[in-house]
């Protein structure tokens, strides 16, 4: 009997002791989360990511109210909070489109401060790219290209086939389409929650996240303790019948923001008039382009009408910093040059990793309740609104033979709720405009609502200054955060039209003269060897030799700068196709990505020019050196003040202070 009290305090010991203390060493501790059997390992390299992220599947039922029906599995990918003692409510991340893929979030995610106090969880929604099954469809995104080679007419027919290739082959592999739609996506989440053993979570959905994000709420509050809705799509508002007016906001806030500005008004004057020309001699007369599927190689050759100029700009309009380059677009495409045009619509127009399928049994199922007399057109000029009623239209046939079970009504009803929400819009968004969140925030008593004065469509994630607005928000809900930041921004094109042809010569000139040294100083090293003279003895004092050693260091380290200031803006633009279209307009919307490092070296940029100037008026007025020597080294200073200046003029000294 002895023995078994013990063991029984050796194992009470062991428990209250041992346990918690091993638990801690891992980083666990006791409000670490505790995954349960739903959620099944797998390695991270099948969801292209790294061993960062802890990755898995969560089966759920394919119905929810069928939980003994057939199942689906639901791509997971976590990213644990890096710091000592991090909070035990994640942030679960829903993606926009519907049908994008969430885990496409882990670039975003990765970098984001809000690792240090909690884990942040992505998941691929039913029905997207590395859940099982995704609805992907191959049959309409190989159709992308060949799409702007037809005219309108053969082009709706082809469309429609596609998506009925689609789903036929979809209903022959057993998927039951009617189950992919926001409510189980809602419940989906739940799943995933429980899953990976979280009590309380916190929501960030963006674009049709936010529906997701709403849903939510309506239907699952309890274990939400907060909620961000970045590109606000309200349940009580039908985003693709007012599209046409989101559509001529767009434009409206394009022409604005140049006639805004001085500089843009005098570089590119009368622009929505030369832009309403551009369409019509488009259409008149169509222009020949051509566009490179990346992936593939294949070219296709085309005619640009002016509906179709129209469309590719509104798409455009997705992209941050869209409104700096339209003034500029247009100019371009005036002198027939249309290499921008055709790289923006590149970037646009393939997609292998959205899901078609996806995007059309939640649109079908939620949206598609609508008739054509519904869409506000008043003050939309005619051609987009003839542009919007084809694409209404054009959904209405899909939908019809993209036959899924319409959710109720009640889907269409208001979202009520006192959950601390932030609702977060960009300015020139030109799908979900700002007064789309002011209709959600007037239904949530307890919401924060806020717009980015340059921002478009989804704003969080990269943006310093929304980012802290968030962080503020999830570490207190309850408190309103601090929006100082937004009130310094404000649409501007002078950047922008201050980068021209001249501004680029300038820089080219001063990167030559700079590196002239490369041959300059060895020769000069020859020179003096040939002539007998050594090298140290050619300046008439110590002092003068010092000043020429300093100023050469000054030059050269400037030289080793531009060196790593480019190869910087290089390693940024490569990892972001945002950023790629801009750099090819102007380098301003790189430094408003606020790198710190690009900002440290364009201030060691100005120091260093600084000095060399200095050490240029002491050669002088002590004439220390031969006038080859000193006029030499001005050209150099000079070569180092025209890169700083440009650079400084084109936002880099606006982003450093």
């Amino acid at each position: 009997m002895p023995n078994k009290k013990l063991l029984a305090l050796i194992i009470l010991v062991f428990t209250l002791v041992l346990v918690p203390t091993v638990s801690a060493e891992r980083g666990i501790g006791i409000t670490d989360p505790q995954q349960t059997d739903a959620f099944e390992p797998t390695d991270c390299s099948v969801f292209n990511l790294s061993s960062d992220y802890e990755c898995g599947y969560v089966t759920v039922p394919e119905e929810h109210a069928n939980p003994n029906g057939p199942t689906i599995r639901l791509a997971v990918a976590v990213l644990r909070a890096t710091g000592a003692n991090p909070e035990p409510d994640p942030l679960f991340i829903g993606s926009g489109g519907p049908g994008g893929s969430g885990i496409g979030y882990s670039g975003e995610a990765s970098g984001s401060a809000i690792l240090e106090k909690r884990d942040i969880v992505l998941f691929d929604q039913r029905g997207t790219l590395y859940s099982e099954p995704n609805l992907l469809c191959p049959e309409i995104f190989d159709l992308q290209g060949e799409l702007l080679t037809l005219p309108d007419e053969a082009k709706n027919q082809r469309e429609q086939e596609a998506h009925q290739a689609c789903y036929q082959r979809l209903q022959a592999e057993g998927i039951n389409l009617s189950a992919f739609d926001s409510l189980e996506n809602a419940a989906d989440v739940q799943a995933i929650r429980v899953a990976l053993g979280y009590d309380e979570i916190n929501f960030y959905g963006s674009s049709y996240g936010t529906l997701l994000g709403l849903h939510l709420i309506q239907n699952h509050p309890e274990h939400l303790r907060s909620v961000i809705l970045d590109g606000v799509v309200p349940t009580d508002l039908n985003f693709l019948v007012v599209n046409p007016q989101a559509t001529e906001r767009i434009f409206r806030e394009f022409f604005d923001a140049c006639e805004a500005n001085a500089a843009c008004r005098v570089d590119y004057p009368d622009l929505e008039q030369r832009f309403s020309t551009l369409v019509d001699q488009f259409n008149q007369q169509p222009v020949p382009l051509s566009i490179t599927d990346n992936m593939t190689g294949q070219t296709f050759d085309f005619e640009l009408d002016g509906n179709e100029l129209i469309r590719q700009v509104a798409g455009i309009a997705y992209l941050h910093g869209a409104y700096l380059i339209f003034p500029r677009l247009v100019a371009t495409v005036e002198r027939g040059n249309y290499s921008l045009l055709a790289v923006l619509m590149d970037m646009l127009t393939f997609d292998r990793e959205f899901s078609d399928g996806m995007y059309m049994s939640v649109i079908c199922a939620e949206d598609a309740d609508f008739v054509m007399e519904d869409a506000p057109l008043d003050g939309v000029r005619p051609i987009i609104a003839d542009n919007g009623k084809d694409e209404l239209q054009s959904m209405l046939d899909a939908c019809a033979s993209w036959s899924v079970e319409p959710l109720p009504p009640t889907v269409d009803e208001p979202v009520v709720s006192d959950i601390p929400t932030l609702l977060l819009s960009g300015h020139f968004d030109p799908v979900t405009p700002p007064w789309f969140a002011d209709e959600a925030a007037k239904h949530l008593s307890n919401s924060y609502n806020y717009v980015h004065p340059t921002g478009s469509h989804v704003v969080a994630f990269g943006d310093k200054c929304v980012d802290e607005i968030v962080i503020q928000f999830i570490d207190n809900p309850a408190q309103e955060p601090d929006t100082t930041c937004l009130s310094d921004l404000s649409p501007t094109t002078t950047m922008l039209v201050q980068l021209g042809s001249l501004a680029l010569t300038l820089l080219a000139f001063g990167l030559l003269g700079l590196f002239s040294t490369v041959l300059v100083l060895p020769g000069q090293f020859v020179v003096a060897r040939l002539r007998g003279k050594p090298t140290q003895q050619i300046e008439s004092n110590l002092a003068a030799k010092r000043l020429w050693k300093i100023g050469i260091g000054l030059v050269l380290l400037h030289g080793v700068m531009l060196i790593a200031f480019f190869i910087s803006i290089v390693s940024m633009i490569r990892e972001s196709a945002t950023l790629q279209m801009l750099f090819l307009t102007s380098f301003q919307p790189l430094y408003q990505a606020e790198t710190p490092l690009l900002l440290w070296i364009f201030a060691g940029l100005m120091l260093l020019a600084a000095g060399a100037v200095v050490v240029t008026v002491i050669a002088w007025r002590k004439a220390y050196w031969p006038r080859a020597r000193r006029s030499y080294y001005t050209f150099l200073t000079l070569c180092a003040l025209v890169i700083v200046i440009v650079l400084a003029v084109n936002g880099m000294v606006a982003a450093l202070f």
